[in-house]
């Protein structure tokens, strides 16, 4: 759950078996501009989040989300959306939010029973 431009967005973030990695990302929820923050729910848009690494080898948040289209995007590096400041700062700040300690909990409950 996060803070958009204009509402709460409430999402479904799937990590592989490492627990830093993101499979899947989908907004089930949210009241965002249309054609702009909106496009949280985008397939384009979210087609670029698998594969993606929420912390870095020592465990810190790691994630960043950039306006400007990176021409070396890495593995912690997600394109924004264009015109929605506000929405993709509330997607990465919800994203890093999300304690270390929370995540790797997280997996050794669902991955190690």
């Amino acid at each position: 759950t996060g803070k958009g431009a204009k509402s709460m967005m409430h999402a479904f973030l799937a990590l592989g078996l490492d627990g830093r990695t993101v499979r899947n990302l989908y907004y089930y929820q949210q009241r965002e501009t249309p054609f702009l923050g909106a496009r949280v729910e985008d397939a384009n848009w979210r087609k670029q989040w698998p594969g993606k690494r929420l912390l870095d080898n020592s465990g810190h948040p790691a994630l960043k989300i950039v306006q400007d289209k990176p021409e070396h995007a890495d593995e912690y590096t997600v394109d924004g959306i264009s015109g929605a400041t506000l929405t993709s700062t509330g997607v990465e700040k919800s994203i890093n939010y999300l304690p270390a300690i929370e995540i790797t909990l997280i997996f050794e409950y669902c991955c190690t029973q």
